[in-house]
């Protein structure tokens, strides 16, 4: 009975440790609504949870100061010793299960039988971990049966691999900088060379920069005070250009601007021309071959070296009629504007016209408005009896209508 008990013990001890002591037992805090302090209250409180919730979170992620269920539950149990009326948590049943031993005996049942529960004890230490650790590392490099100054290969390739990158990163910022540094001595020479040609006493390329500002000023002062030496090194920098025998140059900003595809047409019949005049002869294969020389060290550049007449004229021509179709659409767009224009001016004219014909209206109505007079509809067009004896005895009536009316 006593193993029975012990086994049941140990395995509600596990079920419990599943779970997280927060959940279990909740925690000490004070429930407060901060919405309900004062304004230096709630400041106040807002830091005090929020050292806490610091504290709480490094106490939960060290291990040495980690406690468990188990551990909360025994805490507990000790803090109220003399709580047994049964509503308190019971270490009886951890106590009793570290007391005995488990056998399972061959009268219980296969369910008894095959419980084994692997329990965690107390929480490990930091350094119980890293033991832990280096322990399972070792056993798996037994096991695969790996060289035991494998490690120490790969860590020393590790450390020269970390140095040959930071050489590798200083070298190329040194070749950054000497880079700048290159095109700021170019550029201050260019400067400096319409301003050698001056011979006038108080001319000079500190006269001729006074204009340009006080950095371009600073610049040539700097490089006056540098010698000769700049100058020379100067002369050492070149930057993607060949030089071949015949003086040519060949790269990005070697030269002039390039020539136009039918310039370079003209100029590829006619080089063509002159080969098949001088083939079959010595003078004919070495100009060849130079030829070749020069296209081979322009393309090795990485200039475009266009010198197939039958691919120039298709470039011609494809140029041509993509330019029609663009003089095309050009025109089409003009004419578009110009309809379009035509019509705002006309909607346009046609808005001023029915503007003044409102405007003559509304006078028109004004003025008729003034010409009416009290009693009578309508504008006044003449009298109702045209002669003089409608007007006399229209006089007579209203008399005797006065004399009545007396």
């Amino acid at each position: 009975m006593v193993p029975d008990l012990a086994e049941h013990a140990r395995f509600f001890d596990h079920l419990v440790e599943l779970v997280p002591a927060k959940f279990y037992y909740g925690d000490d805090y004070e429930r407060v609504m901060p919405r309900h302090l004062a304004k230096a209250a709630r400041a106040a409180f807002k830091a005090d949870v929020k050292f806490k919730a610091k504290i709480a979170k490094r106490e939960k992620l060290d291990p040495t100061t980690a406690a468990t269920t188990l551990e909360v539950q025994r805490r507990k149990a000790q803090a109220n010793p003399d709580d047994g009326d049964g509503k308190g948590p019971s270490p009886s049943g951890r106590k009793n299960a570290d007391a005995v031993a488990v056998q399972p005996s061959e009268d219980q049942p296969a369910a008894a039988k095959g419980l084994n529960l692997q329990l965690s004890g107390a929480a490990l230490s930091r350094q119980q971990l890293l033991d832990r650790l280096h322990k399972k590392v070792e056993e798996a490099r037994q096991r695969r049966k790996a060289p035991e100054n494998t490690a120490a290969k790969a860590r020393e390739w590790r450390q020269n691999t970390l140095r040959g990158n930071v050489a590798a990163k200083q070298q190329q910022q040194q070749q950054q900088q000497q880079q700048m540094l290159a095109g700021a001595k170019r550029k201050n020479s260019a400067a400096e060379e319409p301003a050698t040609g001056s011979d006038t006493p108080g001319g000079g390329k500190h006269a001729k920069l006074q204009g340009q500002g006080p950095q371009l000023a600073k610049k040539v002062r700097r490089e006056d005070h540098g010698g000769a030496s700049s100058g020379e090194e100067q002369l050492d920098f070149k930057f993607a250009r060949i030089e071949v025998e015949d003086g040519g140059r060949y790269g990005k900003h070697a030269g002039a601007r390039k020539p136009s595809k039918h310039v370079l047409l003209k100029q590829v019949e006619a080089k063509k021309a002159e080969m098949e005049a001088l083939e079959g002869t010595e003078e004919g294969k070495a100009k060849t071959q130079q030829e070749a020389w020069k296209t081979a060290m322009a393309r090795a550049a990485g200039e475009k070296v266009l010198d197939d007449p039958k691919l120039l004229r298709r470039s011609l021509k494809r140029e041509s009629k993509r330019r029609a179709q663009h003089s095309k659409a050009w025109q089409e767009r003009v004419a578009t504007q110009q309809d379009s224009q035509a019509a705002r001016q006309a909607k346009r004219n046609e808005n001023l016209a029915a503007r003044r014909q409102t405007k003559m209206d509304n006078k028109k109505a004004k003025r008729e408005k003034k010409l009416l007079r009290p009693g009578f509809e309508g504008r006044k067009e003449g009298f109702i009896t045209t002669g003089g004896s409608g007007r006399g005895g229209g006089g007579g009536g209203g008399g005797s209508g006065g004399g009545g009316a007396k």
